[in-house]
C-alpha cells in the first residue's frame, strides 16, 4: 500500500492540473510535511459549547459529547459546568465507553437533577485498565445542575467522573500500550498493558513507567528506576523525533541497573509512533553508558539481552494412541506414525483414554492425565514414568520453557487447600513428587487449565468453582525462588471482561491469549484477548474441544469432537487432518 504523503501528494498534482493559469507564480516556496514522517496530520475533533436557553437535558448531551474532543481539548466541555464544578472535574478520571448517542437517556428526577442511564460497552479506570462490560450492563450517573446567569450548567459530577465517549471514539482518543518491568531472577522485560489517552501520549507513558510495580506482577518482575523518581518538568519534550526523559532522582551507580533503567523507558517510549529514540537525564545531567550512544534507538542498544528462550520442537498431533510431528493440512492424506525427533527417539504411544497431551519446549517429553483425572504421566522415549498420586479432578498439563511441568487440580489429605503444582523436568523422573504453588485466591477453585507465557514469567489460569459455574480467566505473575522453581503466584489480574470462556487456552504472544468461549447467548468459538482487556472473537467453531497455536493468532488452530483439526485461514477454518490432541511445544 502507498504512504499516505505519496496520495495527499497526487491529490496536490490532480488539484494544481485543474486549476490552469490562475495561480500566482510570485508565492515562496514554503515548506511542507516532511516525505519520511509517513503519516499526515491526524484530523482535529471539537465540538460547540452550550447554545443559549439550552435544557438540562442539551446540557448533559452537550458535556458528554464536548469530552470526546481531541488533543486534550476539554475548554468546551468544562463550558458545560459551573465554575466551581469545572474546577473540580478531572477528565483522567474514570471512562466509560457507550455504544452511541441514541443508547443515551436524560431523566429529570427534579427541578435541579437529572439521572443519565445508557448501555455500556467497556470502562476505563484511571489508572488504565481496560475491563469489557457483559451483555446487557446498563450505566447510571446522577448530575445536579443550577442555573448561572440563567443558563443551565451541571454543578456537581460523582466523585471520579471522567468521561463517556461512543465506541467509534475509542481509536481517535486512546490506545493500548504496554509499560515494562524487568523480571526479578533473570534479565528479561515483562509487559503491563493499559490504555492511554492519545494527547501528550509520550509524557504519558514516561509518568506510567515511573509507577510501581502493578500488583499482579508483584514478586516476579521489578523495576530499576530508583523509588521517588519523577519528571523534572512533569513532561517529557519530544524534538526531531528524539524523546528527552529528564528525571529527578538517584543516580543508579551499577551498570546492569543502569541498563535495565534505560531498557524500561527506551521499550515504552518507541510505541510512540512520534518517538524514534529516548535521551535520558537526571537532574539536568545525561545518564550515560559506557560504549552506548546517546539517543538510544533500539532496547539492544544499551546492553539489555533481546530475545527469549523458543521452542525447539515442532507440534505433534495425536491420532488414536499414535503421536506424530503435525505437517498442517498436508497431515490429511498421511497414516499416523511415529517420527524420531531432532533429540532422538521416537514419540511413543500414549493411549486413548489419556488425555490433555502437552510436549515438552525440547520435545523430548510428552504429558498427559487419564480419563478420570486422577493420574499425571509422562514418557520419555518409549518409558513412561507415573508422577505419585497428589491431586484429584486434574486438568489439563502444560509445560513452561524454564524446565517445569504445570497442571491444576484438587488438593487432598495435608494438601486440599492446594490447586496448582509444578514437577521439575530436570530431576530423575522415576523419582519427582509435584510441588505444590501457594496461590490463595484460588482457593474454593478448580483450575481447568494453566498456561504459561514463553518467558515464563506469567502465567494464564483457566478456573472454575470447584461445584462448578463462575469460569475465570485471570493472569499472574509466577514468584520463583533458587534455581527458577515456581513458588508462588502473584494477585490475579482477570481478562477477557464480557465473555464467558468455557474450555481451552494457549498464549499467541506475550500481551495475547485465545480461549474458546461465548458472548451472552452467542455461538461458541475461539476469542482473541488482550492483557489490556480487550476481546476479538474469531469465526465460530462450535464443536470446538481445544485451541491453539502453531504461530501466533494467524495461526490459531481446533480440535473439534468430531476428531478434526482446523486451521485459521482469514475468516475461515480449514480442514487440516485427523486428530484428537494437537500439542505445540512449550504451551
Amino acid at each position: 500500500m502507498a504512504p499516505r504523503w505519496w496520495a495527499a501528494l497526487v491529490a496536490a498534482v490532480v488539484l494544481l492540473a485543474g486549476c490552469g493559469s490562475g495561480l500566482a507564480t510570485s508565492t515562496p516556496v514554503q515548506p511542507g510535511l516532511d516525505v519520511d514522517s509517513g503519516a499526515l496530520p491526524p484530523v482535529r475533533v471539537l465540538f460547540p459549547g452550550p447554545p443559549a436557553g439550552a435544557t438540562q437535558e442539551q446540557v448533559v448531551r452537550g458535556f458528554l459529547r464536548a469530552g470526546a474532543a481531541s488533543e486534550g481539548a476539554y475548554d468546551v466541555a468544562r463550558s458545560f459546568l459551573t465554575p466551581d464544578a469545572a474546577r473540580e472535574w478531572s477528565p483522567e478520571g474514570d471512562l466509560t465507553v457507550y455504544p452511541d448517542g441514541s443508547a443515551l437517556t436524560v431523566r429529570r428526577l427534579d427541578q435541579g437533577t437529572v439521572r443519565l442511564t445508557g448501555a455500556v460497552d467497556a470502562t476505563v479506570s484511571e489508572e488504565g485498565r481496560y475491563a469489557r462490560a457483559r451483555p446487557g450492563t446498563t450505566g447510571t450517573v446522577v448530575m445536579s445542575l443550577a442555573r448561572i446567569a440563567g443558563e443551565w450548567r451541571i454543578a456537581d459530577l460523582p466523585d471520579g467522573f471522567g468521561r463517556w465517549i461512543t465506541r467509534s471514539d475509542v481509536p481517535r482518543l486512546l490506545q493500548p500500550y504496554a509499560v515494562h518491568y524487568v523480571a526479578v531472577d533473570r534479565r528479561t522485560l515483562v509487559p503491563d498493558v493499559r490504555w492511554f489517552p492519545l494527547d501528550h501520549l509520550t509524557t504519558r507513558l514516561a509518568r506510567a513507567q515511573l509507577e510501581p510495580v502493578p500488583a499482579y506482577l508483584e514478586g516476579a518482575v521489578r523495576t530499576d528506576i530508583p523509588v521517588g523518581s519523577r519528571l523534572t518538568a512533569d513532561s517529557v519534550s519530544v524534538s526531531a523525533g528524539v524523546a528527552t526523559v529528564d528525571l529527578t532522582a538517584r543516580v543508579p551507580v551499577d551498570e546492569t541497573v543502569r541498563q535495565n533503567l534505560w531498557a524500561q523507558f527506551v521499550s515504552t517510549l518507541l510505541q510512540d509512533p512520534t518517538v524514534r529514540a529516548v535521551a535520558l537525564r537526571v537532574d539536568g545531567a545525561a545518564l550515560d553508558l559506557p560504549d552506548v550512544e546517546t539517543p538510544v534507538e533500539a532496547v539492544g542498544d544499551v546492553g539489555f539481552p533481546v530475545g527469549a528462550p523458543s521452542p525447539t520442537a515442532e507440534p505433534v498431533v495425536r491420532r488414536g494412541g499414535d503421536v506424530a510431528v503435525f505437517t498442517g493440512a498436508a497431515e490429511a492424506t498421511r497414516e499416523p506414525r511415529s517420527v524420531t525427533t531432532a533429540s532422538g527417539p521416537a514419540y511413543p504411544r500414549v493411549p486413548q483414554d489419556w488425555t490433555g497431551l502437552a510436549l515438552s519446549g525440547d520435545g523430548t517429553e510428552l504429558a498427559a492425565v487419564d480419563r478420570e483425572r486422577r493420574a499425571l504421566s509422562r514418557w520419555r522415549e518409549v518409558t513412561r514414568y507415573d508422577v505419585p498420586f497428589f491431586a484429584g479432578r486434574l486438568g489439563d498439563p502444560a509445560y513452561d520453557l524454564r524446565g517445569f511441568l504445570w497442571v491444576g487440580g484438587v488438593g487432598t489429605g495435608r494438601d486440599d487447600a492446594t490447586r496448582l503444582w509444578t514437577v521439575d523436568l530436570t530431576v530423575d523422573p522415576s523419582t519427582v513428587r509435584a510441588r505444590p504453588l501457594a496461590v490463595r485466591w484460588l482457593a474454593g477453585r478448580r483450575v481447568l487449565q494453566a498456561r504459561l507465557s514463553e518467558d515464563g514469567e506469567r502465567v494464564a489460569v483457566l478456573s472454575e468453582r470447584e461445584s462448578g459455574g463462575d469460569l475465570r480467566l485471570e493472569v499472574s505473575g509466577v514468584v520463583r525462588g533458587a534455581g527458577g522453581v515456581p513458588q508462588r503466584l502473584a494477585a490475579p489480574l482477570r481478562v477477557a471482561g464480557g465473555l464467558t470462556p468455557v474450555r481451552g487456552l494457549v498464549w499467541l504472544d506475550d500481551i495475547t491469549v485465545a480461549t474458546l468461549g461465548r458472548v451472552g447467548s452467542g455461538p461458541l468459538g475461539p476469542h482473541v484477548v488482550g492483557l489490556g482487556g480487550e476481546v476479538a472473537a474469531l469465526t465460530p467453531t462450535p464443536t470446538a474441544l481445544s485451541v491453539t497455536t502453531t504461530g501466533g493468532e494467524r495461526a490459531v488452530h481446533v480440535v473439534t469432537s468430531g476428531g478434526e483439526v482446523l486451521a485459521r485461514a482469514g475468516q475461515q477454518w480449514l480442514p487440516a487432518g485427523r486428530g484428537t490432541d494437537l500439542a505445540v511445544p512449550g504451551t
